[in-house]
């Protein structure tokens, strides 16, 4: 199975009142710190801004720049990781949507030479119907 198979299953995606939320899986075959983890998340192609993402964090949302500043804090395989962000559908009328998630993995002890870790980009796409 890719690493990138438990990224966006068929239930990871979900609209809500103002707002979509997504459960990610971890791109990765071991925990990483959320400080290596660099993504962007595109609906239909139109980027979300880093600066609108909120993460759960023990039942509270935070901004996502704020949690990923977290050095210490790991990203676990068994773990998804919640996210939400503000949206307006007002005057559309969506069947589906099709979500893009493109990662750039700073890898935890792997380096291409001293001081230089392997970046891996990754990218996944799913469309979920509504």
């Amino acid at each position: 199975m890719p690493y990138t198979d438990q990224v966006l299953t068929a239930e990871a995606v979900w609209l809500e009142q103002e707002c979509i939320r997504f459960s990610l899986g971890l791109p990765w075959f071991r925990s990483v710190p959320l400080a290596n983890v660099d993504f962007v998340v595109s609906l239909e192609n139109l980027d979300i801004p880093v600066e609108a993402l909120e993460a759960e964090n023990q039942g509270t949302w935070i901004p996502w720049i704020e949690m990923q500043s977290q050095e210490q804090t790991e990203w676990f395989l068994q773990d998804r990781l919640e996210l939400r962000a503000p949206i307006d559908f007002a005057g559309s009328n969506p069947v589906a949507l099709e979500v893009t998630v493109s990662f750039r993995l700073t890898t935890p002890n792997l380096f291409t030479a001293p001081g230089e870790p392997i970046v891996v980009p990754l990218r996944v796409t799913h469309s979920y119907p509504l």
